[in-house]
C-alpha cells in the first residue's frame, strides 16, 4: 500500500466524524506535505567507507542537486547484499562491477543505466600484476 494512502484516509475519517458531530461548525484541515525521502545509492566496499564517501561525494552531490532531494550512500558488505538491498528497494541505484552485474543477468529484472567503456568496449578483462 502506498505510504500516502493511510494518512489521507485518516484525514478524511477525522473530517467526517467532526462534520457528523456538529451541524454548523466547519472542520479546519491543514495539509502537511512531507519532503521526498532520501534517494539511496548503494556500492560495495572496494575501499574504506571514508574513502568511498570522499570518492563518490561529487556524484552524490550531483544527484542530490538534480533530483532535488537528499542522496545517501549505503556501503553494502558484499555484492550479494547490495543485490538484496536493490531487490527489496532499500537502495534505488546500485554500483556493480561489470562482471558481477553480468553474473546476475537473467536472475533479476534490473536494468543497467550506464557501463564503463574501455578501449571502445563495455567488456574488459582484469589484469594481475606481480609486485
Amino acid at each position: 500500500m502506498k505510504r500516502w494512502i493511510v494518512p489521507l484516509f485518516l484525514i478524511f475519517i477525522g473530517a467526517f466524524f467532526s462534520w457528523e458531530n456538529s451541524s454548523e461548525n466547519y472542520v479546519s484541515i491543514q495539509w502537511i506535505i512531507s519532503p521526498q525521502p532520501p534517494f539511496v545509492m548503494g556500492v560495495i566496499p572496494y575501499q574504506t567507507k571514508e574513502a568511498l564517501q570522499r570518492e563518490l561525494n561529487p556524484l552524490v552531490s550531483f544527484l542530490s542537486l538534480n533530483l532535488k532531494r537528499p542522496v545517501l550512500l549505503n556501503v553494502a558488505s558484499s555484492y550479494e547484499n547490495l543485490g538484496l538491498l536493490l531487490s527489496v528497494e532499500k537502495v534505488q541505484l546500485a554500483w556493480f562491477s561489470t562482471t558481477s552485474f553480468d553474473n546476475m543477468r537473467g536472475k533479476v529484472n534490473w536494468e543497467a543505466i550506464c557501463r564503463p567503456v574501455r578501449q571502445d568496449s563495455v567488456y574488459y578483462r582484469g589484469v594481475f600484476r606481480r609486485v
